[in-house]
């Protein structure tokens, strides 16, 4: 995750930045936009969210409205089963790229945009694409050079996102909704989305995030957003940043696009080959279906794994991988401190051929002693089954 300096008149804003600075918050330039660093410490909001509930904004993540008569041009681009979808059910998935990795990752869900009220026959919804704001123009170009239009938010008009996460998530939102909603909500399977009225703000409410904890994401109208982000922290969600953000899905083994994924790296290499489907592998009807199907069956030249740093010292991109003997055999992708482990831990690309547990992680100049381990550093947390949280 690359950071700068924020320049306030270069830099889009998200609905919530005036709130930002009202919580304490240090604002950093995070791909195009200001956002959020930390507030009171990234130790602090990373526990919270591991402990108990932390409110991230993520409205920078551009959320889109394909209609349904698209589907044909959109079946090519997604290696997914889009007709399989139910309405209120959405998966992750990829853009697959002709250079054999990845336009871009996404969620691919089928709904309407933001509606209280919405009727939920699938015969009448249609597709959400959420996409990263660092790819966002990538993707629009992407998207319309295969036939396939959308609209950016409701109407044209960008709507805020809110991502709740956290063991006590779903206790805090319950507190915004009447009883019927609640109900509804404390039984909502991972992935699955839904609409409520949280403390009287229309909101989508999916079940999801990017911590591996359950916790939910809210899109509501920009302008309702300020009152939404208060009256969670009201009842007890600390405000958190980029930074607890990073290091959260460090531990959780997940990808970030620019880090793990890119247009030349396979994602069968990233660990992503559970996301595709079975039967549209088998038809080849998608873009690079065939380099992905080799990839599969004869393997990549490097795949992802972890690393527990022996050392106190973090090592980050770009950083290269040793074998004792002094081999390089791959390169880190991300890494950093480890608040729940107590010390540093990394992922990277490592040679499929090399099979040594104890390696050697170059960081400024230095070698670290580093244990490779499988992904990802701790257990996901996220409601799978029907139940209350």
């Amino acid at each position: 995750m690359v950071v700068q300096s924020s320049e306030p008149s270069a830099r889009r804003t998200t609905p919530l930045d005036e709130w930002h600075r009202q919580q304490g918050a240090r604002l950093v330039d995070f791909a195009g936009w200001r956002l959020p660093l930390q507030y009171r410490g990234l130790l602090s909001e990373h526990r919270a969210c591991r402990e108990s509930s932390a409110l991230f904004d993520v409205s920078h993540m551009r959320q889109l409205r394909v209609e349904r008569r698209f589907l044909p041009q959109l079946r090519r681009l997604v290696p997914i089963d889009l007709e399989s979808l139910e309405s209120g059910q959405a998966r992750y998935s990829f853009f697959p790229s002709v250079r054999g990795g990845v336009v871009d990752d996404l969620i691919v869900a089928r709904s309407d945009m933001l509606r209280a009220d919405a009727d939920h026959d699938a015969e009448s919804s249609d597709f959400l694409l959420v996409v990263n704001a660092a790819r966002a123009r990538a993707d629009f170009d992407h998207l319309r050079s295969h036939g396939v239009d959308f609209t950016v938010g409701v109407a044209g008009e960008d709507l805020a996102l809110l991502a709740l996460q956290g063991p006590r998530a779903a206790a805090l939102l319950a507190c915004g909704l009447d009883k019927a909603a609640s109900e509804r909500l404390q039984s909502l399977r991972f992935m699955r989305l839904d609409f409520a009225r949280v403390f009287g703000v229309a909101c989508r409410v999916f079940r999801g995030g990017y911590t591996g904890e359950d916790g939910f994401e809210l899109a509501c109208r920009a302008a309702d957003s300020p009152h939404l982000a208060s009256a969670l922290v009201e009842v007890g969600a600390e405000p958190a940043g980029l930074g607890a953000r990073d290091s959260l899905r460090i531990e959780a083994g997940l990808c970030l696009y620019g880090n793990e994924l890119d247009e030349d790296m396979s994602p069968i290499a990233a660990g992503l080959t559970w996301t595709l489907s079975p039967a549209r592998l088998a038809s080849g009807d998608f873009i690079n279906a065939a380099q992905l199907e080799r990839d599969i069956t004869h393997g990549c030249a490097r795949f992802l794994v972890g690393f527990k740093v022996d050392s106190r010292a973090p090592v980050r991109p770009p950083a290269s991988i040793f074998t004792r003997e002094g081999q390089e055999v791959g390169f880190i992708s991300s890494g950093g401190f480890s608040p729940s482990l107590d010390k540093p831990i990394a992922m990277g690309y490592l040679d499929a051929s090399c099979h040594e547990a104890n390696l050697w992680l170059e960081r400024r100049a230095k070698r670290e002693p580093a244990t490779r381990c499988p992904l990802p550093f701790l257990p996901h947390r996220y409601a799978r089954s029907l139940r209350r949280a």
